[in-house]
């Protein structure tokens, strides 16, 4: 899978706030005020904002240890607002709440447990309400992806044999185990393949998808001049 998909493309966070609050964020503060959120962009007129960003680094922290850089996770918000507006216009249907206590409890095994897992979260500052509804949205987009892009994944069994050959078999060679024929893993080198393939066309669309927009950087000075 390649980099983008390994920093969880599918990090996704929602871009929900009440309007009163919002009209509240966007006035100037008085003198020795607090900014507590701000707008950091406008895709086709619809604010993202600072907690938007601060939330998504967090819940990257969560899965990974590490939060990307503030400019990165804004292209990450860009992106999922690309697929959520399109994702609902095809009715595409959200993941049941029994899918996303799958997702939660495969996160819970994953960081130990469930007391391990409530401390970390505590530690990066995310109640276990917003990572249930992260997971939610992020399996709600990957499978948008599954559905949008895999019918036109194309892998045939040359390409199943060059990453056997080129990447399976060195990577267990270097660790000094055994080498299992190809056959045997071919499902697992197939899938491996095709999720690639569903990656590097996302990207693509998105970029193409981008382009079409109206989209406004807003510096923190400028928006706090508003």
């Amino acid at each position: 899978m390649d980099s983008r998909a390994k920093g969880r493309l599918g990090a996704f966070v929602a871009l929900t706030i009440a309007a009163g609050i919002l009209a509240l964020m966007m006035c100037r503060p008085a003198a020795g005020q607090q900014v507590v959120d701000r707008i950091v962009a406008r895709v086709e007129g619809d604010v993202l904002l600072m907690s938007d960003l601060r939330e998504l680094g967090q819940f990257q922290k969560l899965l990974g240890g590490e939060a990307e850089t503030e400019s990165k996770r804004l292209d990450e918000l860009i992106d999922q607002w690309i697929v959520e507006r399109e994702a609902q216009a095809a009715h595409f249907t959200p993941p049941s709440d029994a899918d996303v206590s799958s997702a939660v409890q495969q996160l819970e095994k994953s960081l130990g447990g469930t007391q391990p897992y409530q401390k970390r979260t505590g530690e990066v500052g995310l109640t276990s309400t917003a990572v249930r509804r992260l997971l939610g949205q992020e399996l709600f987009f990957n499978r948008y992806f599954d559905y949008k892009f895999r019918p036109a994944a194309q892998v045939d069994s040359e390409a199943e044999q060059k990453y056997y050959d080129a990447e399976f078999t060195k990577e267990l060679t270097a660790r000094g185990q055994k080498v299992p024929p190809i056959d045997s893993v071919r499902e697992q080198i197939h899938e491996l393949l095709v999720q690639q393939d569903i990656s590097a066309r996302a990207a693509q669309w998105l970029t193409e998808s981008r382009s079409r927009l109206k989209i406004e950087i807003v510096p923190e000075a400028a928006a706090g001049s508003k």
